[in-house]
């Protein structure tokens, strides 16, 4: 499919994968986020479990071949709710390409919904960075509407020490065989009432991104426990090679019975001194905005700041908006 005199529309295939790295890196470097995919990570994201790169893939080549345009759209768990991402290299901005590449990924989420019931509502998700003046044009243009705002904290300034964990707690080092299934569950449980929570991550899917990534160090994981029963987790990772001094808490959550005890907040300041004992400098986390737990307030009292906000547009394809749980 041609989108212009010079280039060309297609469906992604691995040996694009390389290309692909090198469109989403340079985009990112372009609006001032630091962070950089490397191949080996975004090839795993392509291999999820049940997505099918070849199929729910985009790329946009030049007519000579070169990759410069990338985009992906994945179904949750056969409902409605489809999550799409797309870039352009800077060097082909602004021609275009990036409503091309909408127009296409919005047009083959209806394919993949068109077994569902005709009132189920379809609808499409896209999230950037607020610095990515193109995106959030773009998602204006193509009738996206803001739904939701995402911060990203840091804290560069690690503590010594962290306080003791409330009375009647204890944490127990994480046991892959024992405990993955049981913190599988305490975290879906845990962010059952938050936004988007009531469809839960299969845990295929949870393992994939967690437990089974190669670089999982299981000594960042802390287990807390009242008596034999998981009251909270703190699962922490290394951030990645573009950033080697940063640590970052992929999920805090602590579960209804055992809120408003201190737990969530003993367990974060953990992490800091964990993550200085290591030898970084400053930890780094994403959380929801409008957070039903008030996260973003606890976060700030454990001196973390906001450093980049994103944004969450959201654009319903079909069906009964009435039935769209937030």
């Amino acid at each position: 499919m041609l989108t212009g005199t010079q280039t060309i529309l297609r469906h992604f295939r691995w040996d694009d994968l390389e290309a692909a790295v090198a469109v989403i890196n340079a985009e990112q470097a372009a609006i001032g986020n630091d962070y950089r995919y490397t191949v080996d990570e975004l090839r795993r994201e392509l291999d999820e479990p049940g997505f099918d790169a070849e199929r729910d893939g985009f790329v946009i080549t030049t007519a000579e071949g070169r990759v410069i345009g990338f985009a992906d759209i994945v179904m949750l768990e056969d409902t409605g709710r489809v999550f799409a991402r797309g870039y352009i290299h800077p060097d082909y901005q602004r021609q275009g390409l990036g409503s091309e590449l909408v127009r296409a990924t919005d047009a083959h989420a209806l394919e993949l919904t068109k077994h569902l019931p005709v009132d189920e509502p379809v609808y499409v998700q896209r999230a950037d960075l607020d610095s990515n003046a193109g995106f959030v044009a773009l998602m204006l243009s193509a009738d996206y509407a803001a739904v939701r705002h995402f911060y990203r904290m840091m804290i560069e300034e690690l503590p010594h020490t962290a306080p003791p964990l409330p009375e009647g707690f204890a944490l127990r080092p994480f046991n892959l065989e024992l405990d993955s299934r049981a913190v599988y569950e305490t975290v879906i449980e845990a962010f059952r009432d938050h936004w988007g929570g009531d469809v839960a991550q299969p845990f295929d899917m949870w393992k994939h991104y967690t437990i089974e990534k190669p670089e999982f160090d299981p000594s960042l994981w802390m287990i807390v426990y009242d008596g034999e029963e998981i009251a909270g987790v703190c699962l922490c990772k290394y951030f990645g090679e573009s950033l080697p001094d940063l640590g970052y808490v992929s999920t805090l959550a602590v579960r209804r019975p055992w809120r408003r005890r201190g737990l969530g907040e003993a367990l974060l300041r953990s992490a800091f001194v964990m993550f200085r004992e290591r030898g970084y400098t400053r930890v780094g986390l994403g959380v929801d905005g409008s957070s039903k737990t008030n996260a973003v307030a606890l976060y700030e009292r454990a001196g973390m700041t906001v450093f980049q906000r994103r944004t969450a547009y959201r654009k319903v394809l079909r069906g009964d908006t009435s039935k769209i749980a937030e």
